[in-house]
């Protein structure tokens, strides 16, 4: 049980970190269109 919530909680923090860095790029893009 412990594995698979540590597992899911990491598989989590990856997918908020590839967000983050989309979001970042996504501006930078903006920014760049402006």
């Amino acid at each position: 049980m412990l594995d698979s919530q540590a597992a899911r909680g990491r598989s989590l923090v990856d997918v908020l970190r590839e967000a983050a860095a989309h979001g970042v790029r996504l501006f930078q893009y903006r920014d760049k269109l402006s």
